[in-house]
């Protein structure tokens, strides 16, 4: 069963606070494993460019993905957990916000090319996070449960490996 059903049947059964605990261990786990290999793949491509003289566009351009990729996920969290608690008006709505940020992108791809792709990106995701931040970050507590993460990451096992053969 999948993490998205798991958690409105433990809501429907009432174990609230098993619920809570799965949130909390899974929010704080992609938070702190998307900041630390963003920030290390971040630093690796800068000290890479640097040192074997990359055009800084490339190494830059990979810097902004990774930054794009982890608020992405942070986004999508939070999209699911709003889908979850309180169904799909809120978050159409959102969505809808979130295409605004391209009138910029349009406007700022002649002033400075390509970044202006990847900036229009991570505005938009941040305007998710900050419209997101009081429906379904508001309770979050930054904790882990050792226990629940280890059961989580052994049932998710086969799904990455699935997914690892069929992506090669």
């Amino acid at each position: 069963m999948r993490l998205i059903e798991i958690i409105p049947s433990l809501w429907e059964q009432k174990k609230n606070k098993e619920a809570e605990a799965y949130r909390n261990t899974v929010f704080t786990f992609l938070l702190l494993s998307f900041v630390i290999v963003s920030v290390f793949l971040s630093a690796l491509l800068l000290l890479m460019g640097k040192k074997r003289e990359f055009d800084e566009r490339y190494t830059y351009g990979l810097v902004l993905c990774t930054m794009l990729t982890a608020i992405t996920i942070i986004e999508n969290f939070g999209n699911y957990r709003v889908r979850i608690d309180r169904g799909f008006t809120y978050i159409s709505i959102v969505m809808l916000l979130e295409l605004l940020p391209i009138i910029g992108g349009i406007w700022l791809v002649p002033i400075i090319g390509y970044y202006a792709i990847y900036i229009t990106s991570l505005c938009s995701v941040s305007l998710g996070i900050v419209l997101y931040l009081r429906k379904a970050y508001q309770d979050i507590k930054f904790e882990i449960d050792g226990r629940l993460l280890k059961e989580i990451i052994k049932s998710g096992m086969p799904l990455l490996i699935n997914g690892l053969i069929w992506t090669v």
